[in-house]
């Protein structure tokens, strides 16, 4: 079985047709933990559902800037293998 895990580059919150909210697409997770960082490295939002996603609002639910963030992913795939991707993503309006 294939065990694959891909995420968006660019998010666009007013978007009605989709690629509005970051999000995942996973196949064969066991485990999963997902990081959002800002640009100085702090940690604005987490999940650990790799259904979930981040919809442009920090942990406490304050919307934030346009630009870019950057995503750290931790997964355990099914039959043990585990990986850690990294990436950024542009956050707009």
């Amino acid at each position: 079985k294939l065990c694959t895990l891909s995420a968006p580059n660019i998010v666009s919150l007013s978007s009605t047709v989709g690629n509005n909210v970051f999000f995942v697409q996973y196949d064969g997770i066991a485990e999963f933990h997902c990081s959002i960082l800002n640009r100085w490295g702090n940690v604005i939002y987490e999940y650990s559902d790799p259904a979930g996603g981040w919809d442009g609002k920090t942990s406490g639910g304050d919307l934030v800037d346009e630009g870019t963030y950057f995503y750290i992913i931790k997964a355990t795939f099914e039959g043990g293998r585990e990986i850690t991707e990294h990436g950024f993503v542009q956050l707009k309006y």
